[in-house]
Order: C-alpha cells, then sequence, then structure tokens
C-alpha cells in the first residue's frame, strides 16, 4: 500500500484540480487571454491597448504568427480546448490545470526511484498544497502552462546529463516555454550556468546539447519573424520586447509608453517579497521566506551535493534575481514549483549539516521543527482547499490577496446563459453599426461558436462603470463570438446619436447595473455615472420588471431590468 500512495495522492490531487474549475469569476489578464485564445485573436476591444487588427482593416499575414504582447502557446491551447468543450470558463482554464497535473506527474516519475514513497507523497503534497500553486493552475494564466515547460525543460536537462538524447527533449521545452511567457528565459540562462560551472563534459561537448538548443531557436522562430515585421511595419518590436528595449511605443501604446518603470534594487526585492506575502498565508509565507534563505546558505556552503538538486537551487537563485532585475518580480507564478523544490533540497542540507556538527542539538530540534512545519503547510492547504473548491464567507475575508474572485460575473453569466439558450441574434448589429474590420469579422466566425436556434431581438446593455476585463468575458464575449447585440450604456448612447434607426428599432434590452463594490478603480467619470445612474432611475420609476443577481454570500451584485 505505502508504494501506491504517491500514485494515489497524484490521482487525488489531479481530480481536486478539476473540481469547480468554472465557478471563479474571469477577471484581469485572465479573462483578455481567454477572450482572445476562444477565436486565436489578437484582439482586446479596447483602446487602452490596441493591436495589429485595429491598426490594419485587413491584418498582413505575420500577425498570425503571434500576438501583440505574448507569444501563442496559451492561446493554440486555450482555442483547442474551448474549440472542443465550448465557449466557458472551464475549457478556459483547462491548459492550466492539465499543465499543473503534468507538473505533478513529472515529479512523480522523476523521484519515484530516487526517494521512498512516503517522501515522494509528502513531496508532492507540499509542492500541490499551497495558494500559488493553485492559481496558477486553475485560471487561464500564463504561468501555469509556463511552469510546466520549465519543470519539463529542467528535468530533461537532468536526464540529458546520463542520456544525451534528452538534450532534444529539453531544447523542445524550453522552445515551448518560450512560445508561452518570454520570461522562462531565465529557465534557459539558469541551465547554461550550470552547465557551465558543472557539467561542461557532459554537456558543452555534445552534439545533442546543442541540437537541444537549435530545437528551442526553430520552434521560437515564428515569435523571431513577427518582431521583425513588426519592426518594419510600426517601428518597434511587440509590447514586451519593446520595453525592453525602451523603443518609442507612443504612436500603438501611448498610455503604456507613458508607465514609468524603475525603482533600483531596493524595489525589486520589495516587490518580489510583496509577491510572496500577497501568495501565501503569513505564517506559510513566514516559513517559505526563511525556508528560502536557508537554501541559499546551503547552496553557498556547498552543503548541497547531488548534482540534481545543486541545478534545481541554482535554477532559483539565478531565476528570482534575473526576474527581479527585469522588474517581472510578480510572475513569480512560473517559478512557484521550482521554489517549493528548491526549499526542500535546501531544508533536506540544512538538516544533514546540522546533524553532522551538533548531533544532541540537532535531534532536539528536529520535532518542534517538523510539528510547527506541518502545521503550517496544513494550515495552507486547508485555505487553499476552502478558497478554490468551496468559497465561504470566513475563507473569503482572509489572506492570500492572490486568490479566486467570486464578485457575482459567474452568476451573471449563468443566468445570460439560461436567458439566450436556444436563441440566435435576429439582428446583425456588426452590419447596422458598419463594422469594416473584416479581418477581425472573419476571424471571429471561423471560430465557429455561433449557433442556430430561434431568433431573439433582446439588447443587452451594461453599466460601463463595471470593471472592464470582467466585462470582456461576460459581455463582449457574447457580442463577438456569438453576435448578440451586447454594449455599455455610453457605446450604445453613442450609436443612437449616430444613427437614429438603431433608437427607432424599439428593442426589449436587459440593462444590468451593478454594485458600487464591482466598478473599477478608474470609474470617476462623472457622465457615466450619471447616465447609468439616470437609465436606473426610469427603469424603476416605470416600474419595469427587474431581477436580482446575488453572489455565493448572498449579496445583490447585480440588477436587470427588462426596458
Amino acid at each position: 500500500m505505502a508504494a501506491r500512495l504517491p500514485l494515489i495522492i497524484l490521482i487525488i490531487l489531479s481530480l481536486l484540480l478539476l473540481f469547480n474549475l468554472g465557478r471563479a469569476d474571469m477577471l484581469g489578464d485572465e479573462s483578455i487571454n481567454a477572450f482572445r485564445a476562444a477565436g486565436l485573436v489578437d484582439f482586446t476591444s479596447s483602446i487602452l491597448q490596441t493591436t495589429p487588427y485595429d491598426w490594419f482593416s485587413v491584418v498582413p499575414w505575420w500577425v498570425n504568427l503571434s500576438n501583440h504582447d505574448h507569444p501563442l502557446m496559451y492561446f493554440l491551447l486555450g482555442r483547442a480546448s474551448m474549440g472542443v468543450l465550448g465557449l466557458n470558463a472551464w475549457a478556459a482554464r483547462l491548459p492550466s490545470v492539465l499543465a499543473g497535473i503534468g507538473i505533478l506527474s513529472l515529479i512523480f516519475f522523476y523521484l519515484r526511484r530516487r526517494v521512498a514513497p512516503r517522501m515522494l507523497t509528502l513531496i508532492l503534497v507540499i509542492v500541490a498544497g499551497n495558494d500559488f500553486f493553485w492559481w496558477a493552475h486553475r485560471t487561464a494564466f500564463l504561468e501555469g502552462v509556463a511552469a510546466f515547460w520549465s519543470i519539463l525543460a529542467i528535468f530533461s536537462f537532468l536526464r540529458g546529463l546520463e542520456k544525451p538524447r534528452w538534450f532534444f527533449l529539453m531544447g523542445a521545452a524550453l522552445g515551448g516555454a518560450l512560445l508561452t511567457k518570454y520570461t522562462t528565459g531565465v529557465i534557459a540562462i539558469s541551465l547554461l550556468l550550470s552547465a557551465l560551472f558543472w557539467f561542461r563534459a557532459q554537456t558543452w561537448k555534445k552534439k545533442e546539447w546543442w541540437g537541444g538548443f537549435l530545437l528551442t531557436v526553430i520552434i521560437f522562430s515564428p515569435v523571431i519573424i513577427y518582431n521583425i515585421m513588426m519592426y518594419r511595419t510600426r517601428g518597434h518590436f511587440d509590447l514586451q520586447f519593446s520595453q525592453l528595449f525602451h523603443q518609442n511605443i507612443s504612436r500603438d501604446w501611448p498610455l503604456i509608453h507613458a508607465e514609468v518603470v524603475g525603482g533600483g534594487a531596493f524595489s525589486a526585492v520589495r516587490q518580489l517579497l510583496s509577491t510572496l506575502r500577497d501568495s501565501y498565508t503569513f505564517p506559510y509565507f513566514i516559513i517559505l521566506t526563511a525556508s528560502l534563505v536557508l537554501a541559499v546558505v546551503a547552496f553557498i556552503k556547498k552543503w548541497i551535493k547531488e548534482d540534481d538538486e545543486r541545478t534545481i537551487v541554482l535554477t532559483m537563485i539565478v531565476s528570482v534575481i534575473l526576474l527581479a532585475s527585469l522588474g517581472a518580480g510578480r510572475h513569480l507564478a512560473l517559478l512557484s514549483t521550482i521554489i517549493i523544490l528548491a526549499i526542500l533540497v535546501g531544508l533536506k542540507a540544512v538538516s544533514f549539516a546540522a546533524q553532522k556538527k551538533n548531533p544532541m542539538l540537532a535531534s532536539r530540534m528536529r520535532k518542534p521543527l517538523v510539528v510547527i512545519f506541518s502545521a503550517v503547510v496544513a494550515l495552507e492547504m486547508i485555505v487553499t482547499l476552502f478558497l478554490h473548491l468551496a468559497p465561504n464567507h470566513a475563507v473569503a475575508k482572509i489572506f492570500p490577496k492572490i486568490r479566486p474572485h467570486y464578485a457575482g460575473f459567474y452568476e451573471l453569466g449563468k443566468f445570460l446563459d439560461t436567458e439566450f439558450h436556444g436563441k440566435k441574434p435576429a439582428i446583425d448589429f456588426g452590419e447596422l453599426l458598419g463594422d469594416k474590420n473584416l479581418s477581425l469579422k472573419q476571424k471571429i466566425l471561423a471560430a465557429g461558436f455561433r449557433k442556430d436556434g430561434e431568433p431573439d431581438k433582446r439588447l443587452i446593455v451594461y453599466d460601463d462603470r463595471l470593471d472592464w476585463t470582467a466585462t470582456l468575458w461576460t459581455f463582449e464575449l457574447r457580442r463577438f463570438y456569438l453576435g448578440f447585440p451586447t454594449f455599455d450604456a455610453e457605446d450604445m448612447s453613442r450609436y443612437i446619436e449616430r444613427d437614429p434607426r438603431i433608437g427607432n428599432l424599439n428593442l426589449p434590452t436587459f440593462y444590468i447595473a451593478g454594485t458600487h463594490a464591482l466598478y473599477r478603480e478608474t470609474a470617476a467619470d462623472q457622465y457615466a455615472s450619471n447616465m447609468n445612474a439616470d437609465i436606473e432611475k426610469k427603469a424603476i420609476a416605470a416600474k419595469r420588471p427587474m431581477r436580482e443577481i446575488k453572489n455565493f454570500l448572498g449579496e445583490t451584485v447585480f440588477r436587470v431590468y427588462e426596458l
């Protein structure tokens, strides 16, 4: 039974990662990523961050090789998932979940002949038993998929030291990582340094080693071509590289160009600690930080003897330093598994060193330290499971800050799904409004999400003070991919002013108003505030039918008026 325990735990953790996957709201970059992945289209429906689909009426061929801000890997996987499972949050998040299961599986297969079953079980639980891991692997953020390719590259590198043909898989994995998120380049640099310091004979003189990196370049080549063409046509690289090289992007992204990035080493360290603090419960953060310091000390003092263990710790140290220097400490999620593994290696080395130096003291301290460590890990896992699987009022009020959101957009989406089930739009508002972006329209239609059904003339008009990223998934998704006429209140007013025919249609309308808690921080626009308040006031005065949408706490978060 003990020999099978790691496999049983792996299966349980995998099922838990899949459980209730679509329940949390789509907000922030998760919403933007999923919206774009649905049709594999680089478009955000916002003037704040324009894309080639805003710049060209007919987009050139090279636009399909990458995106203006991120490479294509997650978007390809998300498109495949939603193409099979439908236009929903569960499908959008599935690639990240499979990446998380993949990481746990890699750890299982790599360590099952290297450590005892009980130790392997403990390692799996510690790696997966924290909110940062679950946040990265139960959302449509890029970090989860990037983390899988990174771990695969590291383990393939370690296997390649024994059997050089594994370097080809290392190269492919690095290519996959870079095609997911550019910041995974820190993993490639870490492996190069490991090879340079310890493994020159097993790497630099092997044709498989260089073949692996050639494979990385080949896989990454679409991004290289994309950026060459971007520079030729727009005078700068994509958003990430243009910021890295301090290019002038005021023409295409004036607001982003105006942002000032800096702060020096102190700011970088503070950002790293802030990210870690926001990602775990406070006791876990304290244990984690102290353990990280011990891991670094163990590495410097050469207490870590095994090649694979030294590689993991060096990768963690170099990656964290490089991310901090790039001002990308907020992207630590892609290193969450590496950090935990490095900590375990460091604690093991410190324990052996302490036992050798002062056996009596080490023996006395072991039990209380193990009890404290176990209690903190158990608390972190309990909070994590409640946050992601069974959210309740008590857990919703405590840290960590990086966590799933349950504001009520999920409930609103379910309401709209029910109302428009088996329906199709009766009017093509794209034609009525003179939509001339043929490339975007063709790409959206090619996604194949529009269904036949009973014609429905209803409009959806929503409060434009709501968080923009949430409305992108909840409303704009229905407008672009399903064809239903869905507009924010300000845009609808402008359309009516521009073309009175729209107002004369006298179409039945859902007006969806949100509570103040759901308004975006930039909603200081008095015009928008007055307009939305006026619409709601007239609906109440006319005694129009109204339905309330409540979140999981039973709080009213939306009011839906039938106008």
